[in-house]
């Protein structure tokens, strides 16, 4: 599920395999962690998710990296139901927040967020892939 968000998103690479997701899931210092949806006995949806930290707040925050739902069970509520299960999740870890990043793009996804009461903040994410890290390194940027 996780390549097929990939491949919507525009990103060709089949990047997940299990082994991957073990490691980083379930490895001896976990990076994220799944909650995973069911329809009918079969997985239909997952969300990953780790902690984080909202200096606004302060306070602790859960940082939603992925939500997915299967095209073919979409409208059902799975949606919902791995928000509403994050939110627990961010509720007994003392959270104060949970956010996560949408592609101004993604527009059922963002009336979908807007729906359950998410504003956007203004604050758009920027990241620096590996090359951009390497250079930044090696020219005295740092």
């Amino acid at each position: 599920m996780a390549n097929a968000l990939n491949r919507a998103l525009g990103i060709d690479v089949d990047s997940f395999t299990a082994d991957r997701v073990r490691e980083d899931a379930f490895g001896p210092q976990p990076l994220v962690s799944i909650l995973m949806a069911e329809m009918d006995g079969r997985a239909a949806g997952y969300a990953f998710y780790h902690t984080g930290y909202d200096s606004d707040l302060p306070a602790r925050s859960l940082v939603v990296v992925d939500l997915y739902v299967d095209p073919e069970v979409r409208g059902r509520g799975l949606g919902q139901a791995l928000m509403a299960g994050l939110a627990r999740e961010a509720i007994r870890l003392k959270a104060r927040s949970m956010t996560g990043g949408v592609l101004d793009s993604n527009t059922k996804a963002i009336a979908f967020y807007r729906s359950l009461g998410a504003v956007q903040d203004g604050v758009r994410f920027v990241t620096l892939r590996e090359d951009a890290l390497q250079a930044l390194t090696k020219d005295g940027r740092s």
